[in-house]
């Protein structure tokens, strides 16, 4: 960031701070110690700058006006920074802080300087987020921790804070302390369906209650019934605990009493696909899409659903003896087509819901590619390229079809011309 490059830059710094001394005292007079303090001030000689204002403001206490203090406070935030590594910093930077609210309090008499304080204020507050941020990708957690402290002094109301830190506590494995700061950010201000599902994983591995967890991921769905993440932690917990057909009843209960309710029609699809009941999850999708079109979370569910109920019905063909196969052949071979060209149509249409999801396309490129369709394969490959991690994801998924190639190779047996067929078919 721009800001974070002045605020390491004293040199820059310094001058910008000189540049704005001289925009602003040109409509005020200023006594000749706080001239003085200026002058080593612009010249570089912090410490004489910072007797003379502590001389300037020691002289009665009570009449001190807005420039006065702003000007202390310029003083020893320039000193904060460049003693930033040293034990001084922190005195500095509460006399700084002390200085600036100080010229806050006088904001009606001098409301110019006012201003000025809250942008200075604000600069602070952004350099000891990126301090925090800078300890944190060098997995400093500790001292991140620390410059989050610090910045809390400044702006205690910001409510990013709460939650910075109990993500960096999370990452300390401070869990006590991490829950309770998903805690207070949840009930305070969050809009995230993500923020309970971290809070209902830590419930359940570190707190193990699991009553607890499940509470949290049903006052989230109450709120965001549509999250299909969501709904995946919920069932998962409720799989665990052997919960799910007590939900399928409830649910069904719930659609007696509101038949025109898409979410139940929405939920009870991704339960029974839960369940790896994908024909049944697909008749409740089709019909939460019915009473829900421009739900664009049901357009997503149903695409998968198809992709999972296509990805099953190819592997129990293909697990079936070449006997049972030979007898079975074109009515696999017409319902594996009517699947996958079934996923294709929902997938096609999840997409322009969800323009830049890469896995949309990833099942798509797939299914082209198990209907021998390449040009199609390979344009969707392109389109996956134009996406970040797209490339990664390509290469990842050719070497997967490289290494599935080489073992069919390696355990291929000279086939007879009618099993070469059915092979193809199967293929």
């Amino acid at each position: 960031m721009q800001l974070t490059y002045l605020c390491r830059n004293k040199n820059i710094y310094a001058l910008l701070i000189s540049v704005l001394l001289f925009l602003c005292t040109p409509s005020i007079a200023l006594s000749n110690n706080l001239k003085t303090a200026l002058a080593a001030f612009n010249n570089g000689e912090l410490e004489k700058a910072q007797q003379i204002i502590d001389t300037v403001v020691s002289i009665d206490q009570g009449t001190h006006s807005a420039k006065d203090w702003y000007y202390r406070g310029v003083i020893y935030e320039q000193l904060m920074r460049t003693n930033i590594t040293s034990d001084l910093s922190t005195d500095y930077f509460h006399e700084a802080l002390n200085a600036y609210r100080k010229t806050l309090e006088c904001g009606n008499k001098d409301p110019q300087y006012h201003r000025f304080a809250e942008i200075h204020l604000e600069e602070m507050w952004n350099y000891y987020i990126n301090r925090s941020v800078q300890y944190y990708k060098m997995e400093y957690f500790e001292e991140a921790v620390e410059q989050l402290e610090i910045a809390r002094k400044i702006h205690p109301e910001a409510k990013l804070m709460v939650l910075y830190s109990a993500i960096i506590n999370h990452q300390m494995e401070a869990y006590d302390e991490a829950l309770q700061g998903y805690t207070q950010y949840l009930k305070a201000h969050s809009q995230d369906a993500a923020l309970y599902r971290i809070l209902a994983d830590l419930t359940i591995h570190h707190q193990r209650d699991v009553h607890k967890a499940q509470e949290l991921l049903e006052a989230a769905l109450h709120k965001y019934p549509w999250n299909y993440n969501l709904l995946e932690d919920y069932y998962e917990l409720l799989a665990n605990n052997h919960l799910l057909q007590k939900q399928q009843h409830d649910l069904e209960n719930q659609l007696l009493e509101q038949p025109k309710n898409p979410i139940n029609y929405y939920q009870l699809a991704h339960l029974h696909q839960k369940l790896n009941r994908y024909e049944e999850a697909i008749v409740y999708a089709k019909k939460a899409l019915a009473l829900a079109p421009s739900q664009p979370e049901v357009m997503l569910q149903t695409a998968i659903l198809y992709y999972n109920f296509a990805a099953e019905v190819i592997h129990n063909a293909l697990t079936l003896s070449e006997e049972t196969f030979q007898q079975q052949k074109e009515a696999e071979v017409k319902k594996c087509h009517q699947v996958v060209e079934g996923a294709i149509k929902y997938l096609k249409k999840a997409r322009k819901a969800h323009p830049k999801n890469i896995y949309i396309l990833q099942q798509l490129r797939l299914l082209y590619k198990w209907l021998g369709n390449e040009k199609r394969a390979e344009i969707i490959a392109r389109k996956m390229e134009a996406i970040p991690g797209g490339s990664e994801l390509i290469e990842e998924m050719e070497e997967q079809e490289s290494e599935v190639q080489k073992r069919e190779e390696e355990a291929l047996v000279e086939p007879s011309e009618e099993e070469s067929d059915s092979a193809r078919v199967r293929t």
